[in-house]
């Protein structure tokens, strides 16, 4: 997969408050690789919205004031609540050979024949949590969903994720087609399929001969 350049300045955690760096301009950070100690570190917001504003999983080419590029991931992002502004960020390192958990993002190819039949889909499951090697990390999981018809789904255990580990087990739905509604004279009409065996609520809740929830 594809690395992202990231050049960021070291900073000086006991001698200098993090309200004093995002008054200069700059957002403050942190680098850590398991058994090691963390690296406190500075960035501003035009190198960093490029790791952080994206629906991708990317391997970040970390430089430390001109040191030799680490490889590591975003984990993890703070926000100001009211004004959507990057507070902080922790980049984790990679080690090969060491697992690492993290949230891939599921995208949907393909345009579906229930689509295309006049059924509405529904994307319940955008993003998995797994564990795997760094050299097996993808930027994200692609899902066919061409041959999904009106009334089915599609399952998380129907998918092949490769050397991907899930985390969190469980039979979830991914995404499926629901039976279009026609209004006549005031009355709400199910179109009927004569292949249904699932289907999806109308607020994306998976439902096998009744009703149930499905989250990510």
């Amino acid at each position: 997969m594809a690395s992202i350049q990231l050049k960021v300045a070291k900073r000086d955690a006991k001698n200098t408050k993090v309200s004093d760096v995002r008054r200069q301009g700059f957002i403050p950070g942190v680098y850590y690789i398991n058994g090691t100690e963390s690296v406190p570190i500075t960035s501003n917001f035009k190198d960093l919205k490029s790791i952080v504003f994206t629906s991708l999983t990317n391997v970040v080419d970390l430089e430390i004031d001109g040191e030799e590029n680490r490889k590591c991931i975003l984990k993890e992002v703070k926000f100001d609540p009211i004004t959507d502004e990057i507070l902080h960020f922790d980049l984790m390192g990679l080690t090969p050979g060491n697992k690492i958990v993290v949230n891939i993002p599921i995208t949907l190819i393909g345009q579906s024949v229930g689509v295309r039949n006049g059924g509405i889909l529904n994307h319940v499951l955008r993003k998995v949590k797994v564990r795997c090697l760094p050299k097996d990390l993808v930027e994200t999981i692609e899902v066919d969903i061409s041959k999904l018809k009106i009334g089915k789904l599609i399952k998380l255990d129907e998918i092949d994720l490769g050397d991907l580990e899930v985390v969190v087990k469980g039979n979830a739905v991914i995404a499926g087609v629901s039976r279009p509604r026609v209004a006549t004279a005031g009355t709400t009409i199910e179109m009927d399929d004569d292949e249904d065996e699932d289907s999806i609520g109308e607020e994306g809740a998976a439902t096998e001969g009744g009703e149930g929830e499905a989250g990510e």
